[in-house]
């Protein structure tokens, strides 16, 4: 009886000293970085930028303000330009884009206008009437600038499973012609993000996936406040997306934050280029790389000395520095 009672002590003791250390694991597994550096490894010099090509306007300076701010973009490996653009531009602004595009062709940028809206306020699919007129817009667009070298359909907050999103791809599909057709996408759901908003099953990301020729998928804006979480959200958002895609023609770029101002969905000390940059390369690390091109940063306009530095320490494989998350 009393080796019984000492046996069933032992056991307890063993099964909480196990519990603990199985506890520890998590808690280590959840708060260390997985990388830090790649050495340029995952840069295959097709990476994009959300810009805004205001510095090109008709100012007698506007050409040179758009120069320095391309020989900048070129230095640091960017080759893609996301392009805010409204179908039916205000006056002037046709005259504005045609700068723009003459520029870029000579530094070799491709440049993709971004059309959409707010879901359910500038942009409504699932109305065939706005669809319709959509589509035309679009393809004036095309026709009066035919150096565009594509588009990027981007809805801002609309939710996964939206079968007239999918809808609006099959229609705008012909339109494009042998130019691309690319998404601006949500990732997936996961229990890291704090505030999850607007998330996109796998399911849905492989049709929209199988409709595009590239899907840029927005990975910041996530709500946490702790850095080495949002380093662990990117590996897991990363990984499913190439997954997601897999067997599709679609190739991936990951949309990462520049810096931008603290609100309750972005805390910059967080959530920013060189941890984003460590997250998303610690996923591709042993990855399938078959469907993946680069990164994208959004903005331009809020990119600083720092998070260049940090672009080019973490990602483009310069000289290794120490690079401060988030410095200026």
């Amino acid at each position: 009886m009393r080796a019984a009672s000492v046996l069933r002590r032992l056991r307890r003791a063993v099964l909480a000293a196990a519990t603990l250390a199985a506890f520890a694991c998590v808690i280590c597994w959840l708060r260390q970085p997985d990388a830090e550096t790649a050495g340029g490894r995952f840069d295959r010099g097709e990476n994009a930028i959300r810009f805004d090509g205001s510095g090109g306007s008709t100012h007698p300076n506007g050409d040179i303000a758009l120069r320095q701010r391309f020989d900048t973009l070129k230095r640091n490996r960017v080759r893609l330009l996301y392009v805010p653009f409204d179908p039916e531009p205000p006056p002037g602004g046709a005259e504005q884009a045609g700068r723009l595009l003459k520029l870029a062709g000579e530094y070799g940028f491709e440049v993709i206008p971004q059309v959409g809206g707010i879901y359910e306020d500038s942009a409504r699919p699932a109305e065939p009437e706005w669809r319709t007129r959509f589509v035309r817009s679009v393809a004036r667009l095309l026709d009066d600038h035919p150096e565009f070298a594509g588009i990027q359909l981007r809805i801002e907050s609309l939710p996964g499973g939206n079968a007239d999103y999918l809808k609006l791809l099959d229609k705008l599909r012909p339109l494009v012609g042998p130019r691309r057709l690319e998404a601006a996408a949500y990732p997936p759901p996961s229990w890291f993000r704090a505030q999850p908003e607007v998330c996109w099953s796998r399911e849905f990301l492989t049709e929209v996936a199988e409709r595009c020729d590239r899907m840029t998928v927005r990975m910041h804006h996530a709500g946490l406040s702790d850095r080495k979480h949002y380093i662990r959200l990117m590996r897991i958002w990363t990984r499913e997306l190439l997954d997601a895609a897999k067997g599709t023609d679609c190739r991936l770029l990951f949309e990462l934050p520049a810096g931008g101002t603290a609100d309750n969905r972005h805390d910059p000390a967080a959530e920013n280029l060189a941890a984003a940059l460590r997250g998303v390369q610690a996923g591709l690390n042993g990855h399938d790389l078959a469907n993946y091109l680069g990164c994208a940063v959004d903005s331009e306009r809020e990119m600083t000395s720092g998070s260049w530095s940090a672009w080019q320490a973490v990602f483009c494989g310069a000289r290794p520095e120490a690079v401060r998350d988030g410095s200026p």
